[in-house]
């Protein structure tokens, strides 16, 4: 029977991946990633690999030997070296619709927040402060721009509930057709163009080489003065020294953020220090409902791969050029 490695998790229990992966294949697991020596002992002869965080790289996979199928818990894919997977082979996989409404939800939950001052208002509240004064300006949400930094699948869901308050919709994104902007009813527009008109500027790309730290000094410049920037996707979008600059001179006026570079963020991390920024620790993704599709799907694909059927979400749609790997037994 074929072997799964789970190289990671962070879920109470793995019911749903041992029922669908049962007489498919047999399971080995790593609550924590072991290290590349430790999980290569266990996965050098795998043929499905399922993982969280862990580190897949070049050089892990170059010594896999039978692996068919790599899945990703969860919607990035940048733990990943996911050319290294094409060359040996291997599908890489992830669950690109397990949290759409969940992260659509929270991100226009933060925006409303920010717009509104939530955190400032119950601050000045618990201070004894009662009047409007101390938190001028709030604007009406129906007076604002709303930006999407990328019009994927969440961001098309963000567009949908922003349209009910009234917000403009603005987006960038050079990989969609101009057929679905239309479809949202969303302006498409250039990059520069969308941060020099966004009042609210929310990130919706994947993190890669070419998007790391895409939100630099150059980039949050050219936003419009006291924008306000929203990020539910990656941590890594975010050049954080560019943004406390940019918060503290006002070009940035707030900041909603439930990723961060650096996670868990530190006790002492300056974000804390800055009044006009929200921080969540990355539950954007997080309902109840969303979990169990997600660690239903996650090992629904990797056995759809190892009972020889063609994966759903496959990132690199290519890696059969090179022959699968291994067989099943």
């Amino acid at each position: 029977m074929p072997k799964v490695v789970i190289s990671d998790y962070l879920f109470e229990s793995l019911e749903a991946e041992e029922e669908a992966l049962r007489g498919v294949a047999e399971i080995v697991l790593f609550r924590q990633w072991p290290g590349p020596e430790a999980f290569l002992e266990a996965a050098r002869d795998a043929e499905g690999i399922i993982s969280q965080a862990a580190p897949l790289t070049a050089e892990v996979i170059q010594d896999l030997e039978r692996c068919r199928v790599m899945v990703r818990t969860g919607v990035g894919v940048d733990n990943i070296d996911v050319e290294a997977a094409t060359r040996k082979g291997i599908a890489v996989c992830n669950v690109p619709d397990y949290c759409t409404e969940e992260v659509a939800d929270h991100t226009l939950t933060l925006a409303l927040a920010l717009v509104r001052k939530l955190p400032a208002s119950i601050e000045y509240l618990r201070g004894g402060g009662w009047s409007h004064v101390p938190l001028r300006p709030i604007r009406r949400l129906g007076s604002l721009t709303f930006g999407l930094y990328g019009f994927g699948r969440i961001a098309r869901a963000v567009a949908q509930r922003a349209r009910g308050f009234g917000f403009g919709l603005v987006a960038y994104d050079p990989y969609v057709p101009d057929a679905v902007f239309a479809e949202a009813g969303v302006e498409r527009m250039e990059a520069d163009a969308l941060l020099a008109c966004s009042d609210l500027l929310s990130l919706h790309m994947p993190l890669t080489e070419g998007t790391r730290a895409l939100m630099d000094r150059e980039s949050l410049g050219r936003m419009k003065r006291g924008a306000l920037l929203i990020n539910t996707a990656r941590g890594g979008l975010i050049d954080t020294e560019a943004l406390l600059e940019a918060l503290d001179s006002g070009q940035v006026g707030g900041a909603a953020l439930d990723v961060l570079d650096v996670e868990p963020i530190p006790p002492d991390h300056p974000l804390w220090s800055r009044p006009n920024v929200i921080l969540t620790p990355h539950l954007a993704w997080y309902s109840e409902e969303a979990l169990a599709q997600l660690q239903r799907s996650v090992a629904e694909e990797c056995a759809r791969v190892l009972r020889g059927e063609p994966p759903r979400h496959a990132v690199n749609p290519d890696h059969g050029q090179n022959g699968p790997k291994g067989a099943s037994s």
